[in-house]
């Protein structure tokens, strides 16, 4: 592990979006103490005001400022793509390693109902969950979170099959280990990496549906800012008020961006192959 973080260290695109993620996660914590100003408060004197020295981001319809709400925004729907990914990892997790060592039938009914969700696309499968929950933040984090799960149950999955075939596993039953022992003693620390990079990534993923059922109207109630939120709310102000959806805008695309580089470099460094390429 000490040597991937000085790997990392040493690439200029893992530092870059390392940096951003950093700056993105201290203003969502520091929320709009940052700017001293309050998310919900409306002047309509300053209604559709462009970008200036008192706004820099300029201010919406109802005179709110678009940089208070995208430093406070950036506290839910950072928290809503994190949530998610949780959900999705501890869910691929226990489906996957139970399909990959068990076999069978549990492998095959398993990948049936994995197939079942993968045939719908990840936005669609996380609108039919909200459907079924109904609207609300933790809502769309729940309803991420599951439209993720088949795509880690399938990495994991094959990567138990790999590693479940290795001598040392072989030598590990022969001594008398337990399936389960060998299961999470064995198998489960030799296939943490990728799954380390594919949780890395899937959090980019997570923001941008998370964010896309919320411009849908199914997250959060407006006036409570988020990202997905206040690009809704600009819509209809784009040919007068352009700025009041490309602040979400951009920070959207910023930390997706950021969250990219890492997870890029994170592959790299952590598979040995690709690792080996590049030091060709």
């Amino acid at each position: 592990m000490t040597a991937a973080v000085r790997l990392l260290w040493r690439r200029k695109a893992a530092v870059l979006g390392g940096a951003i993620l950093a700056l993105v996660v201290g203003l969502a914590v520091a929320g709009p103490a940052v700017t001293r100003t309050d998310p919900l408060k409306m002047n309509l004197l300053k209604a559709l005001s462009p970008p200036s020295g008192s706004h820099p981001f300029g201010t919406d319809q109802y005179g709110r400022d678009i940089l208070t709400r995208v430093i406070t925004g950036a506290r839910l729907s950072l928290v809503t793509g994190l949530g998610a990914v949780v959900i999705a990892l501890a869910g691929g997790l226990g489906l996957g390693l139970v399909s990959g060592a068990a076999g069978g039938w549990i492998d095959l009914l398993i990948m049936r109902i994995v197939d079942v969700m993968m045939a719908f696309p990840s936005v669609l499968l996380a609108l039919v969950v909200v459907a079924v929950l109904g609207h609300g933040s933790t809502n769309v984090m729940v309803a991420v979170g599951v439209s993720l799960i088949p795509t880690f149950v399938r990495l994991i999955r094959g990567n138990v099959l790999v590693v479940r075939e290795q001598a040392y596993i072989e030598a590990a039953r022969a001594l008398g280990g337990r399936p389960r022992r060998v299961t999470l003693q064995h198998i489960l620390p030799n296939i943490l990496a990728p799954v380390i990079v594919l949780a890395t990534i899937a959090i980019a993923w997570s923001i941008i549906i998370g964010a896309s059922l919320s411009f849908l109207g199914l997250g959060p109630r407006p006036p409570i800012p988020e990202w997905g939120v206040d690009l809704s709310n600009g819509r209809n102000y784009l040919l007068r008020g352009w700025w009041i959806s490309a602040g979400p805008g951009v920070a959207i695309m910023t930390t997706v961006v950021a969250v990219n580089l890492v997870g890029d470099t994170l592959r790299d460094v952590l598979d040995p192959r690709l690792r080996s390429l590049t030091n060709l």
